[in-house]
């Protein structure tokens, strides 16, 4: 995402949500949100999650629809969390870490992950566009 704030300064996705400001999406991020929405299911996107004693819990996958979130241990291994969309729900970006975000599932429940490299502004708009089609209807 090339966001400039006029003087040159680069902002993330999470900008886009308080301005009027046009965003620039790198064209592959566009087609693979539009490719989730379509399919109705994010394919399974590789994270990490941040613990509170800052170790990272490596190998974890998460796929995001307009039901729910889901992370799982691997592809298709043990799931650690299912849960639907809420009001609350929403994602945070790091403004520290270009890999790093903060999904909100519920009201004290958050999941700080790490994601690919390239891949947070791609995960942050899964995010908000299925959190919106099931606030939507």
């Amino acid at each position: 995402v090339g966001l400039a704030d006029g003087q040159g300064q680069l902002l993330g996705l999470s900008y886009f949500a308080c301005t009027a400001s046009a965003v620039a999406v790198a064209p592959a991020t566009l087609e693979a949100v539009q490719a989730a929405l379509k399919a109705g299911e994010s394919p399974p996107l590789a994270v990490s999650l941040i613990l509170q004693t800052g170790d990272v819990r490596a190998g974890l996958s998460l796929t995001l629809s307009k039901s729910g979130v889901r992370l799982r241990q691997g592809v298709s291994g043990n799931t650690l969390l299912k849960d639907r969309w809420r009001d609350e729900s929403g994602v945070a970006l790091s403004g520290t870490r270009a890999d790093a975000l903060s999904l909100e599932v519920k009201a004290g429940v958050s999941l700080p992950l790490v994601v690919e490299r390239g891949k947070r502004d791609e995960c942050a708009m899964l995010v908000r566009a299925f959190w919106a089609m099931a606030m939507n209807g």
